[in-house]
């Protein structure tokens, strides 16, 4: 628990420095939860302060929960999502279609985004275009963004662009990178925007 409190301040410690750097580059950052951070009785009050100490905008702090994470104990998962989501932070079901959830979580959790796992974007079967352009069509009709996981070509990029996927994520576009990494990264693709 103490560790994934370390990481939210962290992470938002870092993209409040970014930001400062930056100027007005539509920066936000994500923090994966852990199941002894969600059942914590202080999560909320936890990502309050970690918001606050940072000086951010909410809108600019995502959570990121896997689907087995929400099936553990849907309706305390609920609650507190409900009332993370009042803070005005984003809310990412991860890996979304390999669990055992139910479609319906979809409309029960306050979810702004999914993000289809790399199994999807991986298959090879003939299936694999019509899984994500129905994925992603459903994502958009419930109000949803859509990230696709583990893009492993310019090729699987574009086609997910044509069919409305907003972002994709993949070690393509970068790896892993210290947070002095990030920022020259990001002077790099944001120049005239800096403060």
């Amino acid at each position: 628990v103490q560790l994934g409190l370390f990481a939210m301040q962290q992470a938002a410690e870092d993209l409040a420095a970014w930001q400062k750097q930056i100027g007005d580059a539509p920066l936000s950052i994500s923090v994966n939860l852990s199941s002894r951070q969600l059942i914590r009785r202080d999560l909320v009050s936890d990502v309050r302060s970690v918001i606050a100490r940072a000086n951010l905008k909410p809108r600019c702090f995502r959570l990121e929960l896997t689907e087995s994470l929400v099936m553990d104990n849907p309706e305390q998962t609920a609650h507190v999502l409900a009332k993370l989501k009042q803070l005005g932070i984003g809310l990412s079901l991860d890996d979304f279609g390999t669990g055992y959830s139910s479609l319906s979580y979809l409309t029960r959790f306050p979810f702004d985004t999914i993000k289809i796992d790399k199994s999807f974007v991986d298959d090879t079967t003939p299936k694999r275009a019509v899984l994500l352009k129905s994925m992603v069509n459903m994502a958009h009709e419930l109000g949803l963004s859509v990230v696709a996981e583990g893009i492993s070509d310019e090729s699987d990029a574009l086609e997910l662009r044509q069919m409305g996927c907003e972002y994709v994520q993949s070690f393509m576009f970068g790896a892993p990178m210290p947070g002095d990494q990030v920022l020259k990264t990001l002077r790099e693709q944001y120049p005239l925007t800096q403060a």
